[in-house]
């Protein structure tokens, strides 16, 4: 799924104010309208995001998207092009805020609850949904279960794009809250990357998804990532086993 005009800006937006830490070549700035993070989706005149995942390295296919069409590339990496290109650190955490910025920033028009952990995330996101419709305020949520609003279908929300077109559908649906369950999964992989959080909520750090992970250690790194992602004056909150290791 690419980020299109329809969800983003007219104007388009501009990297060198979303990314401010970047390197240029080629341009002194790039303006985005849409992106694509992988080739198939990619079209005329996105910006193509190259990611790298244990399968496949998306810089190779740079020269293929520029002959598709994309004005520019977002890369980790000097690429032997001579189309714009925007270098960064790590290009995964930059294509969820460029997805975020393009869908117009809806997590910072909401009041925002993330939540994450290794039992009790669907349930947990459901009742504060509950509690916060209780008390009169309209809420989104995106759930592992469901997307609900409107009866809008639930994709998948490990996709950056998915879950900012997501957010900012609860924002034209009038929502005054988003609650938005996440995994260690899509943290690790940076999928989180442009949502902004007034509440962080762990229900506990047990372990699981080793499969992924491989230890302990890179599991309980990967679901404290959530905490990245409060905004200034947000809140934490951890539901564990062990009330010394519980924090506000």
């Amino acid at each position: 799924m690419s980020v299109s005009r329809a969800t983003g800006t007219r104007t388009g937006i501009s990297l060198r104010q979303i990314l401010p830490q970047a390197k240029f070549l080629n341009a002194d700035d790039v303006t985005v309208q849409s992106c694509a993070g992988r080739l198939g989706e990619c079209q005329s005149q996105d910006l193509f995001v190259a990611l790298v995942d244990a399968e496949h390295d998306g810089h190779e296919d740079a020269e293929l998207a520029l002959g598709k069409g994309a004005s520019a590339v977002l890369t980790e990496r000097l690429l032997p092009i001579a189309s714009p290109q925007c270098i960064v650190s790590d290009s995964r955490v930059a294509y969820g805020q460029i997805c975020h910025a393009l869908a117009g920033d809806p997590s910072r028009r909401l009041a925002t609850v993330g939540i994450s952990g290794t039992d009790g995330k669907t349930t947990t996101a459901h009742l504060v949904q509950s509690i916060l419709e209780a008390d009169g305020v309209e809420s989104g949520l995106h759930s592992s279960l469901h997307h609900a609003n409107g009866g809008l279908p639930n994709t998948d929300p490990a996709n950056p794009p998915a879950l900012a077109e997501q957010v900012a559908s609860m924002v034209i649906g009038g929502k005054r809250a988003a609650v938005v369950e996440t995994s260690s999964v899509s943290l690790a992989r940076r999928a989180f990357s442009g949502m902004q959080l007034d509440v962080a909520v762990l229900t506990n750090l047990r372990g699981g998804e080793f499969e992924y992970h491989n230890s302990l250690a890179n599991y309980h790194q990967a679901e404290l990532r959530l905490l990245d992602y409060l905004k200034p004056q947000g809140a934490a909150r951890h539901y564990g086993e062990d009330p010394g290791k519980r924090f506000v």
